[in-house]
């Protein structure tokens, strides 16, 4: 609900967006983004479920993101 809510709030859709969990609790939002992304410590089902995961840490993960790769 959170990404549908910043969707229509901001007016962008959930396919633009971003959402990055660590927990069973943040699959739906996972799922609900254009891009899905779990921490390395989020267990393996939140893990299979994401798009991506972000070895190395949200930092490293965000600037290789924006470098392209």
């Amino acid at each position: 609900s959170a990404i549908r809510y910043v969707a229509q709030t901001d007016r962008i859709a959930p396919a633009r967006m971003i959402a990055v969990g660590d927990d069973v609790n943040d699959l739906p939002m996972i799922r609900g983004a254009g891009l899905g992304v779990a921490m390395p410590g989020a267990p393996e089902t939140v893990r299979a479920e994401a798009d991506r995961v972000a070895e190395g840490g949200l930092a490293k993960f965000l600037h290789d993101l924006l470098a392209g790769a």
